[in-house]
């Protein structure tokens, strides 16, 4: 009991400075090579989920999107799995592809689109912890 207490502190410590950080800063300007597009940092911050799960009906919960490099970003807390490891994801200007990868047993895959000025994911997957396919939904809002 004591480490998810210890979790959840640790949570809420993290987005309290993500959000503090992100505040006091000046808009950022990302270097980029030449020749390259950083599309990964359009959806980098916190994201509320609104999720429709074939097993679970209907959830909501927040993931933080992390940009991992310019085409690449990590969902930590994707299918309210865990704040700890990530769901990796390729990006471009305006689509998501979840290639398969297993994440905290289970294994996930699928895609989506960014839309309304990046402020809207919507998600399509699938997640599967051996006993069958949970087929998703979401929409998910940039906070």
């Amino acid at each position: 009991m004591k480490i998810l207490n210890f979790r959840n502190i640790s949570f809420y410590l993290s987005i309290t400075v993500l959000l503090t950080l992100n505040a006091c800063k000046d808009e950022e300007v990302i270097a980029v090579p030449d020749g390259e597009t950083d599309f990964a940092t359009a959806y980098a911050g916190v994201w509320t989920v609104n999720e429709n799960s074939s097993l679970y009906g209907q959830t909501a919960y927040e993931i933080i999107v992390e940009k991992s490099n310019n085409n690449t970003i990590r969902m930590r807390n994707f299918y309210s799995l865990t704040f700890d490891i990530g769901t990796s994801a390729t990006v471009t200007e305006s689509s998501i592809l979840i290639s398969q990868q297993t994440v905290n047993g289970q294994s996930i895959n699928g895609s989506g689109s960014l839309i309304n000025n990046g402020k809207t994911m919507n998600l399509t997957y699938t997640a599967n912890d051996g006993s069958g396919p949970d087929n998703c939904t979401a929409t998910a809002t940039k906070q």
